[in-house]
């Protein structure tokens, strides 16, 4: 999809479950930011890259497969992702939080 005129500057990937898993190094995260990607949207994500994503500047959003089904469903639609109040708008009007415990939430932020 990252190929398609309609992902051109886009700064979100939404992925499917438990991405980043076997990215036990820096450079998936590394890649990704290089990229122009910024955040990166699932239902899970693996331990250790969420982890290096947040060291690298890439900020790992976890949301219920429900949300993530949508976005997947409507590639190209608008997304907000809010950190301080750790949520994210969809287009369709509905909004969902999202975890990240305080320390890591300074770190990207």
């Amino acid at each position: 999809m990252l190929n398609q005129q309609a992902a051109a500057g886009c700064t979100i990937l939404v992925a499917g479950p438990n991405f980043g898993c076997g990215s036990s190094r820096e450079h998936a995260a590394w890649a990704l930011y290089e990229f122009g990607i910024r955040a990166v949207i699932s239902s899970s994500i693996a331990d250790i890259f969420y982890g290096n994503a947040l060291r690298n500047g890439l900020l790992p959003v976890i949301v219920e497969v429900a949300i993530r089904d949508w976005l997947l469903a409507h590639p190209g639609t608008d997304v907000e992702i809010d950190l301080e109040t750790m949520t994210v708008a969809l287009a369709d009007g509905r909004r969902a939080a999202f975890p990240i415990e305080a320390y890591k939430k300074a770190r990207a932020g």
